[in-house]
């Protein structure tokens, strides 16, 4: 069975669109609003976020800052 795989790359465009990946941060959460705040911050300095997508669903994802 061939299942269609796909990379999402995250940008400061369309992470709603994306979503941020954790299940434990609720868009309603503090987490939720935190976790968007430090990426929309750090999107001119880094964080690359890439995201797995199979079948439509998210299994996983990447996420990274330069060193």
């Amino acid at each position: 069975m061939v299942r269609p795989v796909e990379i999402g790359d995250v940008r400061p465009g369309n992470l709603q669109q994306h979503g941020l990946f954790c299940y434990k941060s609720k868009r309603d959460s503090p987490g939720h609003y935190q976790k968007t705040a430090w990426v929309d911050e750090g999107f001119p300095h880094g964080p690359t976020i890439k995201i797995l997508y199979v079948n439509g669903k998210q299994p996983g994802f990447i996420e990274y800052v330069p060193g």
